[in-house]
């Protein structure tokens, strides 16, 4: 016999409001359930581990300070900004900074947001992805593009690196545009690592997604300091 229950109509306009607050918001954002100091601590070990594995000489100076502490400030939820935007030019550190939120967030053993459920854990982990990658899945492989889109934290690497024109089946198309603008509405945990000048993402992507990225990422500029000149391997050309 059918429970009749769920179905039975409203009594008030209170109990209208009280059922429109109660309802879940869509899908919240990802946030470490750790403290600023103990958050603070680790992301400094996993990135001066992940600037050792560059054979990089790891130096903090009060900028790169400022930037952890802003990581953290966004890791640990004192921010409603369900992205992270990571902007500076080559060698500044971007990637490296994904690398090490990598390591903090792999090395905590947390359920994963969307996979894991009471009967079935699943850990979380940060998918990275270059934006040249994400956009030959769009026209090559649509089904695993959905995947990365769909997951709960991604971080999106050298964006402004893909090739401005995107065709599929002769027409154009805008994978990237499209992911920034289903993770904002979604509220998932979103990183983007891009050289592009702040100047150039609206004229490159449009307002719409200019407007969500305004709204969605927690912006963090790096400081002007080209760390691959500081590698033992490197030589100037």
């Amino acid at each position: 016999m059918m429970n009749t229950t769920a179905f039975r109509p409203p009594q008030s306009v209170d109990e209208v409001i009280y059922r429109i607050q109660a309802a879940p918001v869509g899908r919240c954002s990802f946030k470490l359930p750790v403290s600023p100091r103990f958050c603070y601590e680790a992301l400094r070990a996993a990135f001066e581990k992940a600037v050792n594995a560059s054979y990089i000489n790891c130096i903090y100076d009060e900028e790169q300070c400022m930037v952890l502490n802003t990581i953290v400030y966004w890791l640990v939820g004192q921010s409603y900004k369900c992205g992270l935007w990571l902007s500076g030019f080559g060698g500044t550190g971007k990637t490296t900074i994904v690398s090490a939120i990598q390591r903090l967030i792999n090395s905590l053993y947390l359920p994963d947001p969307i996979k894991a459920s009471s009967g079935h854990m699943v850990t979380a982990g940060l998918t990275v992805m270059s934006a040249s990658d994400l956009c030959h899945l769009y026209v090559n492989d649509y089904k695993q593009f959905l995947g990365y889109r769909n997951t709960a934290l991604l971080a999106i690497d050298d964006l402004g690196m893909e090739s401005e024109r995107i065709m599929k089946y002769g027409q154009e198309c805008y994978p990237i545009s499209e992911l920034l603008s289903y993770r904002y509405e979604c509220r998932l945990f979103t990183i983007v690592t891009t050289n592009l000048p702040s100047s150039e993402v609206r004229p490159r992507y449009g307002d719409r997604m200019a407007d969500r990225v305004n709204h969605m990422m927690q912006v963090v500029v790096m400081p002007d300091t080209n760390f691959r000149e500081l590698s033992e391997t490197y030589n100037p050309i």
